[in-house]
């Protein structure tokens, strides 16, 4: 992917961030410029700043919402393991996760359409944190085919 826009800032909040950190750690430099937002705020939490006309888009489990407050005007897409959530999980087995996008998700001059993501199961991420993680990625630009490559 040619870029000639800086990357977008994505910053990871809460106590529980470390497993998020390492895992987007791949993806830093490519995606986007990964920084550690600290304690700042105990819930977690994934900020990706927009950016030249970009949206920004705010990831949080579902009842974390309130905590983040002031990323009002960013697309909350929130992620979790109910079926209120954007971002969800229909399947775990060892080897296979499938993520279920549950509502339409404007990424870029596009919408993605609710369906389900098989991606690979290599136990670096809970589910709770996979489904943070899943959705960012559909945010940058990551095709729903390219998750079969990638090991959550």
């Amino acid at each position: 992917m040619n870029r000639t826009n800086p990357l977008p800032a994505c910053t990871v909040y809460g106590r529980e961030r470390e497993p998020l950190l390492h895992f987007l750690s791949t993806f830093d430099g490519r995606l986007f410029s990964l920084r550690n937002g600290g304690n700042r705020f105990r819930a977690l939490g994934i900020y990706l700043a927009g950016g030249d006309g970009a949206m920004a888009y705010l990831f949080v489990p579902g009842e974390n919402v309130r905590y983040f407050r002031r990323f009002e005007s960013a697309c909350i897409v929130s992620c979790g393991l109910s079926q209120k959530n954007t971002v969800s999980i229909s399947s775990v087995t060892e080897n296979r996760l499938v993520f279920s996008l549950l509502r339409e998700l404007p990424v870029r001059d596009e919408t993605l359409e609710i369906q389900e993501i098989l991606c690979k199961r290599e136990a670096m991420l809970p589910p709770e944190l996979a489904c943070l993680a899943a959705g960012l990625l559909l945010c940058c630009g990551v095709a729903p085919e390219e998750f079969i490559n990638i090991g959550f």
